[in-house]
């Protein structure tokens, strides 16, 4: 059996094997030389780090043990510093196939947030055209004094505020491409040395004064940020909501499971069983938790976790299973057990008839298409003509008494 040894890589933790650990411990050591000088090469480092992690999670599950073969087959892919040292540095490379594109802000040539400019790059389009289509619903609105589009103004100006709100929720959701991995994810590039590298250079070699923006649309992305801190506060204040509504529950669910149904509930929801109401209390909780969750997510521009939100569906949806179960079985309950699940242990009380021993409940079921059920602020009576019963239970002292006059 081969000796192996626990490694992490972007926080991720990876168990190896002996060789593969030494083998991916010299190719990241050679990187680190070769950009020791540079004032970008940790963050290089660390983004292939980062890919590296990706590559390996791609090809099996994290549990398993990381062979030798596939440490060198990655480093194959990503390229050495060698290689990038050797390279023609005015010669592009192609970087082989592109990769899935994946959605970020680009900030570097944005008018505002970068809301367009990434969607340009997500669909392989000019963002031109994605800024035209954000402001067409307002110009065709103005021209509604043209005859066959007076009646398309309304429309088209909602429709134009539904596209500022929308790219407002973008601003606020989808992160920058600020690293050099996130900005190559954008382009649909491949993820290598090489790559990471002539992206980073671009960056650090670009004339600041030519990244500056001009004053309007300074003064305008700076009115922007100001939204999306209000907006962030909104959100803030929303999650303080949504955690009182949560507590409320929860105390809710231990009013109704310790003190009985009709502390909380006093109307027709009270005559309930227990039960029904607490699995109702709880499915109702679930989803509230999930949006606080997925907006604490948003507010620390972090990206929910898919496992932890199905994780949360799935109890949410056993919890609504649940409660339809034991909403059936209420239903099939015989009358004072439907209206009065409250007083089991009264249902359970001995009765003695003619000198036999019973219970109110098998009076109940035995006579059921006969009793007659009467209820008070007081008391509940229930009477059997055909055998001369008649009971009466206290509800402030849960007893009951019988008049059996047959």
């Amino acid at each position: 059996m081969k000796e192996v040894k626990k490694c992490s890589l972007c926080g991720v933790a990876f168990t190896m094997e002996s060789d593969a650990y030494e083998a991916l411990s010299e190719y990241l050591e050679s990187l680190r030389c070769n950009y020791r000088n540079s004032d970008d090469g940790e963050e290089i480092v660390a983004d292939i780090e980062a890919r590296i992690a990706e590559l390996i999670l791609s090809a099996q599950d994290r549990e398993r043990v990381v062979g030798k073969p596939l440490v060198l087959n990655i480093i194959m892919q990503m390229g050495s510093a060698d290689d990038i040292s050797a390279a023609d540095p005015e010669k592009k490379h192609p970087g082989g196939p592109r990769i899935p594109r994946r959605l970020y802000r680009d900030t570097e040539n944005a008018r505002l947030g970068g809301v367009c400019d990434g969607i340009g790059k997500y669909f392989d389009v000019d963002p031109v055209w994605v800024r035209l289509t954000l402001f067409l619903p307002l110009l065709l609105a103005m021209l509604r004094w043209v005859p066959f589009l007076y009646w398309t103004g309304p429309t088209l100006g909602n429709l134009f505020v539904l596209f500022v709100i929308s790219y407002l929720i973008m601003w606020f959701a989808v992160p920058a491409a600020r690293t050099a991995r996130q900005k190559l994810e954008m382009n649909g590039e491949k993820i290598t040395v090489r790559t990471i590298d002539q992206v980073t250079a671009a960056t650090t070699a670009a004339d600041p004064d030519a990244l500056a923006k001009p004053i309007v649309a300074e003064v305008v992305s700076r009115l922007g940020q100001i939204v999306l801190i209000l907006l962030k506060l909104l959100a803030g204040l929303l999650v303080f909501g949504l955690i009182l509504s949560t507590c409320a529950l929860i105390i809710g669910m231990f009013a109704v499971a310790i003190g009985g149904p009709e502390i909380v509930f006093p109307g027709n929801l009270g005559q309930l069983s227990t039960g029904v109401l607490v699995s109702g209390l709880l499915a109702a909780l679930i989803p509230v938790i999930l949006f606080i969750y997925v907006l604490m997510c948003l507010i620390a521009s972090r990206k929910p976790r898919n496992k932890t939100v199905l994780a949360i569906f799935l109890l949410w949806l056993a919890s609504i299973i649940t409660v339809s179960c034991l909403a059936i079985r209420e239903k099939t309950k015989g009358p004072l057990q439907h209206k009065y699940a409250r007083f089991d242990r009264i249902l359970e009380s001995r009765i003695i008839i003619d000198g036999d021993t019973t219970s109110l409940r098998q009076i109940l079921k035995e006579f059921d298409d006969e009793n007659i059920i009467e209820e008070t602020p007081e008391t509940i009576h229930i009477n059997v003509p055909s055998q001369g019963i008649k009971i009466t239970v206290d509800k402030s002292q849960m007893e009951l008494k019988t008049n059996h006059s047959k």
